[in-house]
């Protein structure tokens, strides 16, 4: 049932999928038939409820209300993944509060930050950085990302093009509004007209 079916057999199948209350579709090149778990998972993906930042940047109630527009499944299913991504958005919550995911840290917004440290307050937690020490620590580990993988080396600039440097940088939680981004854009425009001057000569 979960396999793809040829055009000529979509009648056929639309009726032994709706039987089995599974989620059917067609489409010019055949049909499909989805369990209403599996389509339920792939809403939930398409939400990005598997990412942290998303998670705990979330309240309570708005994150029931996203399980349960993705949720196709029945009543007991829905129950049994709010609560298990209540659990998740509080670990969430808490990594990023108590600076144990500082990969993730750094990426979060100013903004985000303050949403995130508000929500751990609600949820209760007693070991809570503060705000100026969270934006601190995000600043410090900024710096270090940047200066191991792009810094004032500068031929980590040259021969590269910027779609790359600047992937380098959203790794790193800078974007343009940050100054390094902007430092980051004069070294590697430097160097690779440079690059163009040394092997172009007239």
């Amino acid at each position: 049932m979960t396999a793809w079916h040829l055009p000529l057999s979509n009648k056929k199948y639309k009726k032994k999928c709706t039987i089995k209350k599974c989620i059917w579709e067609n489409s010019y090149f055949g049909s499909y038939c989805k369990d209403p778990k599996t389509v339920t998972r792939q809403n939930i993906k398409k939400e990005k409820l598997n990412e942290n930042i998303v998670l705990a940047i979330m309240s309570r109630n708005s994150l029931s209300s996203k399980l349960k527009k993705c949720n196709l499944a029945d009543e007991q299913y829905l129950n049994k993944i709010i609560k298990k991504y209540k659990e998740k958005r509080k670990e969430a919550i808490k990594d990023l509060v108590n600076l144990d995911n500082n990969v993730e840290l750094i990426l979060c917004s100013n903004k985000e930050i303050h949403t995130i440290h508000k929500n751990a307050k609600k949820e209760g937690f007693k070991k809570i950085s503060s705000i100026d020490k969270l934006l601190r620590i995000k600043l410090e580990e900024q710096d270090i990302c940047f200066n191991y993988k792009l810094g004032y080396n500068k031929y980590r600039y040259r021969n590269t093009f910027w779609y790359q440097i600047e992937r380098t940088l959203k790794e790193c939680g800078i974007d343009p509004n940050n100054s390094k981004y902007h430092l980051a854009r004069n070294i590697w425009e430097t160097e690779n007209i440079k690059s163009i001057h040394k092997y172009h000569k007239p």
